[in-house]
């Protein structure tokens, strides 16, 4: 394949990959604001997908495409701020997509399971279980992108790669262990969901207390 056959290929998949980003971002802003016209009773904004997933896009398309790295920087940024601007732009849409994430947990908590974490003692409430398995999450991601950015020999150093193994680990226990609380008020959701996960034994099933047997009394005998 020659070089300009490739170029060419490679232009269509960059405008294919734009174009889809910006109908996205343009059908999620839309479906935001046609929600936020009609009212949606007892959601709050933060907690609808629709902002959010268009930030994550369009900071996305920014991140691949934008104007100051490469062959395509006509900003003329010295490299430290290359490297700073790619790196908020990448937070960003790391910070609204998890964010996407935490509102899909958080909309996929059956109704009746809700009053389980309210105001109860000794359970942590739906909305900070959220909220801290966000933050973990968006730590990760943050750590993740500063060892990429920033840390010498980028992602050719192998104590970086290890690293990045390691939070990426850390990322995903932190889903398993929010998606487990959809298990209900069980310490043990989480056990049983890792032995099943790699192989273990299968979770037992709920202990269900006998039924009484109810005695008929016995019949009166006539002389």
């Amino acid at each position: 394949m020659s070089a300009s056959i490739s170029h060419i290929i490679g232009a269509v998949i960059t405008a294919l990959i734009i174009l889809a980003g910006l109908y996205t971002v343009l059908r999620n802003f839309t479906l935001f604001l046609v929600d936020g016209l009609r009212g949606l009773p007892g959601v709050a904004w933060y907690n609808r997908p629709y902002l959010f997933r268009a930030i994550a896009v369009t900071a996305t398309l920014f991140w691949l495409f934008g104007p100051f790295y490469g062959k395509q920087d006509s900003l003329h940024l010295p490299t430290d701020q290359q490297r700073f601007v790619l790196f908020a732009l990448y937070v960003l849409a790391a910070a609204a997509g998890l964010w996407v994430l935490r509102i899909g947990f958080w909309r996929s908590i059956p109704a009746a399971m809700r009053p389980l974490r309210t105001n109860q003692p000794g359970f942590i409430s739906w909305g900070t279980l959220a909220a801290v398995s966000y933050l973990i999450q968006l730590t990760c991601a943050i750590t993740v992108g500063l060892l990429f950015a920033f840390a010498p020999g980028g992602t050719g150093s192998w104590p970086v790669r290890i690293a990045v193994f390691a939070i990426l680990l850390i990322s995903g226990y932190t889903s398993l262990w929010r998606m487990s609380y959809l298990a209900g008020p069980d310490n043990d959701a989480l056990r049983s969901q890792m032995e099943q996960a790699f192989g273990g034994r299968p979770a037992a099933p709920p202990a269900v207390p006998p039924t009484p047997v109810s005695v008929a009394p016995p019949a009166d005998t006539q002389p």
